[in-house]
């Protein structure tokens, strides 16, 4: 994990949970499964919570779905960082939200289109592969 506090390694949603006297927050599995986290790594944790309109008793409430930062259609232009346990290519948008994309390899850059949206991961197809030749021939030396 990178020392820098300026650089976001990982952005996720989840709840916080009480248990007795403590409060709990949990961290998906992915973020040890892509290598963005190893067990025993200390964390800056910085907090936001994402509410939604008022309810019925005019209270503000967490929604129960916080939306993740990129919707099913949208294109990116990205770097694959790493590759996952299952061999496809993940990338990071809008300051750690991981997009798994097929058929990628570390170093390309490609344009993407969103395919399916999680609030913490998102998947993707490459629709443009024209930057990955520069790298194809990088990795065949």
């Amino acid at each position: 994990m990178s020392s820098d506090s300026s650089h976001i390694t990982s952005k996720f949603t989840t709840r916080i949970e009480r248990e007795g006297e403590r409060y709990l927050i949990e961290v998906p599995a992915q973020e040890f499964d892509y290598g963005t986290l190893s067990e025993g790594d200390i964390c800056r944790i910085t907090i936001e919570v994402v509410e939604s309109g008022p309810n019925e008793d005019g209270e503000r409430t967490q929604n129960e779905e916080p939306n993740a930062p990129v919707s099913i259609g949208d294109n990116r232009t990205v770097e694959i960082e790493s590759i996952g346990d299952e061999g496809d290519g993940i990338a990071r948008v809008d300051q750690g939200y991981v997009v798994i994309v097929p058929e990628t390899e570390p170093g390309d850059k490609v344009e993407i289109e969103i395919t399916d949206v999680t609030p913490n991961v998102g998947f993707a197809e490459v629709v443009d592969k024209s930057n990955t030749t520069a790298n194809a021939t990088k990795r065949s030396e």
